[in-house]
């Protein structure tokens, strides 16, 4: 049987509760031309630790296994901080980026408000996430990639303006009424605006 040269690769980044469910109410509602790669960040929320990941380094070793070809590369939250790392360091590894309620990663100064408490909240967080001190954001114009950035309207949308103005090819969409986990809580508002951004030439 000859290869399906149509299919793409998707990889889905969750946030800090590492739930690899969270970005599949959005990947049931996109073409079914992806090979979908759900991770779970573990030791994060529910998922086992695993003793070889110590720090950023080794959670990003077990994102790069996947992006053996280039792919599109979604992510929420924390998950957003990944994404963005591997846009800026490995673009050729990335066709296009989704989005979504960014925190981690970003030196502004909504943010930094939300992200005071959020990671504490959340159970099984590593103690190296909460205390890591990394900025991507005096590089965040050198990223010439595709992005969809979703806000929820209810969300730390100035995050996303700030986004937006900062790197090249970024555009914003903010679902009204929605909130910081608005993929997976409303994805019928939100899968229509993803589905038109990855079918773009």
């Amino acid at each position: 049987m000859a290869a399906n040269t149509t299919l793409r690769r998707a990889v889905y980044l969750p946030g800090n509760s590492g739930n690899r469910e969270f970005w599949k109410p959005i990947a049931a509602r996109l073409p079914n031309t992806y090979d979908n790669v759900f991770m779970g960040w573990p030791g994060m929320g529910t998922n086992p630790p695993d003793p070889n990941i110590r720090g950023f380094d080794d959670l990003m070793a077990t994102v790069k296994k996947h992006m053996d070809i280039p792919v599109d590369l979604f992510g929420q939250s924390m998950g957003c901080l990944p994404a963005l790392y591997f846009a800026i360091e490995y673009p050729q590894l990335v066709r296009r980026l989704v989005l979504a309620g960014a925190s981690k990663g970003v030196d502004h100064k909504r943010a930094n408000q939300w992200r005071s408490g959020a990671l504490h909240a959340v159970g099984g967080v590593p103690e190296w996430l909460i205390s890591a001190k990394i900025d991507l954001s005096d590089r965040l114009r050198a990223i010439n990639i595709p992005t969809l950035l979703i806000w929820g309207s209810e969300d730390n949308v100035p995050v996303g303006e700030f986004l937006q103005a900062t790197m090249p090819n970024a555009r914003l969409v903010v679902i009204p009424g929605g909130g910081h986990r608005c993929p997976a809580e409303i994805p019928d508002a939100v899968a229509p605006h993803i589905a038109a951004f990855l079918t773009e030439p």
